[in-house]
């Protein structure tokens, strides 16, 4: 039954199904999945409902899993809540909800401690597929996985700076972080890129862990994106064009004096005061750029 296939039709996984059916949709005729998968064009809300049959047994197959080591764990006198059970998993979806390799997105905290989707896309992509699984399952849940060496099955291999872009744009989604999947022939351009972001990040990783979306600091001219967190009287921004080169303008609202700076870039620092509320950055294809303001 979870081979992600659907094609186990054992007695006990068919009266498991009819015992759901009868729970969760009532609505749908008594049919065995024997009938009903054969084309699924015929019964398309029975498929939608089998499948959310299965994911629900992958639920509590992890939950069981975790259950039984946690309960082993203080036997032997260590602490339960200490054993993490965290999955890989990739993101499809269907016609009528999320569903990702067979789990549940809604009931994932009952089994799991972390699920890291795994992405094979450009920055871009990584700041915008882990959204819905987020709402489904909580940011405290989600880590993204990152693929930067060489890739397997063809698929592309990323240049350093998209390395760097997909990290960044990882820690400022509204997620737990990231895990890097590296090749045995992975570029060390790339991992210098990998560990430039991190030094970044460093500086601004109090704001992104405790703080709250901010939308104080907006583009008013250029076609950059920004995503901004604040704790208290910091402010971490993370400033992006991924597609091409592009001049930006940003404008702080509000008032007070405030200190820019940039770890990593530019070493000077910037002000924004009562009378200069706005800044404007250069971005190269693919370089997005890290601000720390402070207030003064």
């Amino acid at each position: 039954m979870w081979d992600g296939h659907g094609i186990c039709f054992c007695e006990r996984c068919l009266g498991r199904w009819e015992q759901y059916r009868a729970t969760h949709h009532s609505e749908l005729e008594a049919l065995s999945p024997t009938e009903f998968e054969a084309d699924l064009d015929d019964c398309p809300a029975h498929h939608a409902a089998w499948t959310r049959f299965k994911c629900s047994l992958v639920t509590e197959m992890f939950a069981g899993w975790r259950q039984m080591l946690r309960e082993r764990a203080a036997a032997r006198g260590a602490c339960p809540s200490g054993v993490w059970l965290d999955s890989w998993l990739s993101v499809s979806t269907e016609q009528d909800g999320m569903y990702f390799n067979l789990h549940d997105p809604w009931r994932l905290p009952e089994g799991l401690n972390h699920v890291m989707p795994t992405l094979y896309d450009r920055a871009a992509a990584v700041r915008r597929r882990p959204a819905p699984l987020v709402k489904a399952a909580g940011a405290e849940n989600v880590l993204v996985g990152l693929t930067l060496g060489e890739p397997a099955n063809g698929r592309q291999i990323f240049p350093p700076e998209e390395g760097r872009a997909q990290v960044l744009e990882a820690a400022f989604a509204p997620t737990m972080g990231y895990v890097l999947w590296t090749y045995p022939r992975s570029d060390a351009g790339t991992l210098a890129a990998v560990a430039e972001a991190n030094d970044a990040l460093a500086h601004v990783e109090d704001v992104l862990l405790d703080g709250s979306p901010c939308d104080r600091l907006y583009v008013v001219e250029g076609s950059a994106e920004v995503t901004a967190y604040q704790r208290n009287g910091e402010i971490a921004a993370l400033v992006r064009d991924c597609e091409h080169p592009a001049q930006v303008r940003l404008r702080l609202a509000g008032d007070g004096d405030w200190l820019v700076t940039e770890p990593g870039g530019a070493p000077e620092a910037r002000r924004i005061d009562g009378e200069r509320r706005e800044l404007t950055l250069e971005l190269a294809t693919r370089n997005l750029r890290v601000l720390c303001f402070e207030r003064r």
